[in-house]
């Protein structure tokens, strides 16, 4: 049975397509494709595809969710590449919208290969339970007790995906959904005054996606480069330590803890320890990034301290490097970049 508004494309793959009015499927237009992942049936989706509709993408699928682990991923991949093939071959890239473990599970596929399918992913009210700096794990990073195992895949690069993390305001509250598990370092991460079920039909979550689609926003990503931690001579390991990136901490789900006068450098294109929007219209065209090594140890402990303000140009392509020291010597090497996302959308006049 087909869902109201929506029309199975093909028996061999769970793709559906927004087809409001019967009989009445619009040309594509120069648009590119954007495909609902949602654990509901289509028609969940029908308020935001009809948003979309209005602004001219008038190619718009829906995807049902039915796991979120790696087999899931690499099946959802299967079907993107028969989408993308089949009835795009004109586009190289698509707008992901996630619904709940919707927006887990294209999370999983970004990280597995994905982003050079996605040019945006938007999660929308999505519980994410390991950060990315979790596959740093038997290296530097020890997990908390109730954290996830990453998926056991090679150390993602979540290259230009532009990925927005949007949640409901009240989560903190909640003891099966606090506001540390929703935030993501790699993703912009936005909270809405809205019910959780709300985020996936509401038009205020359209109207901050659409933000995004416009090219309204500077993002700033703060990336690690290297570390090597020191500290007194009867010690062979810091105590555990974590970063924040404007009070937000990295990673959430879990601690930093190194050996003492190792060196350790990162590919800054997998260590992302925060992203930060900021609009067009920032005035000066530049903004101050707190940046603050937090040391956890007991407090009986010396603890170590590095709390900086790095300043950055909001201009596109620029990357500035930062050497920082901590009140014990050690050195970590930071690299903040600013993009704009090409817009897809033109903006309001």
């Amino acid at each position: 049975m087909q869902s109201s508004g929506w029309r199975r494309l093909d028996s061999s793959h769970a793709i559906y397509r927004y087809q409001p009015r019967l009989g009445a499927e619009a040309a594509d237009s120069a648009r590119m494709p954007v495909l609902f992942l949602h654990p509901l049936p289509p028609e969940a989706g029908s308020p935001l595809a009809e948003w979309y509709r209005q602004d001219g993408f008038t190619a718009i699928y829906a995807y049902p969710v039915t796991g979120t682990d790696n087999a899931a991923a690499l099946k959802l991949d299967e079907a993107i590449t028969w989408l993308m093939t089949t009835h795009h071959a004109r586009h190289s890239r698509l707008i992901l919208v996630g619904c709940a473990s919707g927006g887990v599970l294209g999370r999983r596929y970004v990280m597995l290969g994905g982003q050079e399918r996605a040019a945006y992913l938007f999660m929308l009210g999505s519980s994410h339970r390991y950060s990315a700096l979790a596959y740093l794990r038997g290296t530097i990073f020890e997990a908390g007790d109730n954290a996830d195992e990453p998926p056991p895949i090679i150390t993602p690069n979540l290259g230009d995906t532009v990925m927005v993390n949007i949640y409901s305001e009240g989560l903190g509250a909640g003891p099966n959904f606090p506001e540390q598990e929703v935030h993501l370092t790699e993703a912009v991460n936005l909270s809405l005054p809205l019910g959780q079920e709300a985020l996936c039909r509401d038009t205020l979550t359209y109207q901050e996606m659409r933000r995004f689609l416009q090219g309204q926003l500077w993002l700033v990503t703060v990336r690690l480069q290297s570390l090597e931690m020191r500290g007194p001579e009867t010690e062979t390991h810091t105590g555990p330590f974590c970063f924040e990136i404007n009070g937000w901490r990295a990673p959430f789900d879990g601690v930093l803890r190194m050996p003492l006068g190792k060196y350790y450098e990162f590919n800054p294109g997998h260590a992302l320890l925060g992203t930060l929007p900021f609009p067009l219209t920032q005035m000066g065209r530049a903004v101050d990034i707190n940046f603050r090594l937090k040391d956890l140890s007991p407090p009986r402990l010396p603890r170590r301290k590095l709390l900086a303000s790095l300043h950055t140009p909001l201009r596109a392509g620029a990357v500035s490097e930062h050497v920082l020291q901590d009140s014990l010597g050690s050195e970590v090497r930071i690299q903040v970049r600013c993009d704009r996302p090409e817009p897809v959308l033109e903006p309001d006049s």
